[in-house]
Parts: C-alpha cells; sequence; structure tokens
C-alpha cells in the first residue's frame, strides 16, 4: 500500500519592515494583452517597490494561502480590467478581497467600461503598449499617490 505523500506547505515571503509590495490582479488569458511580466519587473526596478506579485511567478503555491497571505500583506492591489477579468471570479475575490481591507486599488483599463462599477470613479491607469513606458510611468505615480495616503 502507497502512502500519500503530502506536499509541502508554500514557501511565503516573508514581508521585511517598511518594505513596498504591489499584488498584480489580472486573468491569466490577458497576460500577453497587458504584458503582465514585464509591467512587473519594471515596477521592481523603482526604489520604493521591494516586490510585485504575479501568481503565475509562485506556481507551486497554494492559491488561496498565496492570495490569502499575499493580499493581506500588499500596499496596493494593480487591478488589470479586461472582458476576461470582468467574468474571472478569482479575480473578483481578490479586488473585493483588497477593498474589504482597505487596500488601495488602481484599475489598468484598455475600455473603462471594464473596471468594475465601484472602481470607475476612482484614479486608474489607460493601458498603452505604444509606448509602454507611458504606462510604467503612469502606474507608478498613481501607486506612489495611492499608498501615501
Amino acid at each position: 500500500m502507497f502512502k500519500k505523500r503530502r506536499k509541502k506547505p508554500p514557501k511565503k515571503l516573508k514581508k521585511p519592515k517598511g518594505a513596498t509590495w504591489i499584488f498584480f490582479s489580472y486573468s491569466t488569458k490577458d497576460n500577453k494583452e497587458f504584458h503582465i511580466r514585464q509591467l512587473a519587473k519594471a515596477l521592481e526596478k523603482f526604489d520604493e517597490f521591494d516586490q510585485v506579485l504575479t501568481w503565475e511567478e509562485k506556481t507551486e503555491d497554494n492559491i488561496i494561502e498565496y492570495k490569502d497571505y499575499y493580499i493581506e500583506n500588499a500596499d496596493a492591489l494593480v487591478l488589470f480590467c479586461s472582458k476576461n477579468s470582468k467574468i474571472s471570479e478569482a479575480v473578483q475575490n481578490e479586488w473585493l478581497s483588497a477593498e474589504a481591507k482597505g487596500i488601495p486599488i488602481i484599475s489598468v483599463f484598455k475600455d473603462k467600461n471594464r473596471v468594475p462599477a465601484l472602481l470607475r470613479a476612482r484614479i486608474g491607469v489607460n493601458f498603452t503598449k505604444n509606448p509602454l513606458s507611458n504606462t510604467i510611468v503612469k502606474l507608478h505615480e498613481n501607486i506612489l499617490r495611492k499608498i501615501a495616503n
């Protein structure tokens, strides 16, 4: 008889005191459309941000534990709004959790109608890929403005 091996619990990054973490909430179907990896790497180059958390970089983690721990410890949540994210239960749970915990939410969109109604009145970033640097600068500025409050 074989014993089922228990998967080890995920190793969580311990948030250093004073560190700033940004959580990216997006539908995995939108990874390429919004250049998720490129944006995460670009934001991590700024001195103000220590970690940009994306699900795909941590595929060995349990998704529920991952979300609970990292959203709880995030200083801001960046919500990528699209047709896919609007119907994604996971994305909806992420931004609603952040909202309930008082974590600032910055929406990134190509079409403002894809931004959840509760968040439309807040400052967001209109995504442009030509050049992507415009989106990076606007996102950086908006995150700093939100976490400073």
